[in-house]
């Protein structure tokens, strides 16, 4: 699971590899992935390239249906792997 250290990384990649970054914009998850990361299906990634230094947008997907609350949180770290 990605964790800060693995984000900076990318970050400054990014800052110091144009093609790097390019690849990034268009198509995040075939680059995060090729870095190590590991997306899940159902995670959807957007970059936004000149973005705030300090905005981070948390998005609450819709409770799956017919889980227990231990289904519900093994379900939840699948999908939230950015925390």
């Amino acid at each position: 699971m990605p964790n800060e250290h693995d984000y900076a990384k990318v970050v400054a990649k990014t800052w110091s590899d144009p093609a790097f970054r390019d690849r990034l914009i268009a198509d995040p998850i075939a680059t995060l992935n090729a870095e190590g990361w590991k997306i899940p299906p159902s995670v959807k990634i957007a970059v936004e390239p000149e973005g705030s230094e300090y905005q981070f947008v948390l998005s609450l997907p819709k409770r799956p249906e017919g889980m227990s609350d231990h289904e519900l949180r093994k379900h939840a770290e699948l999908i939230i792997c950015f925390c």
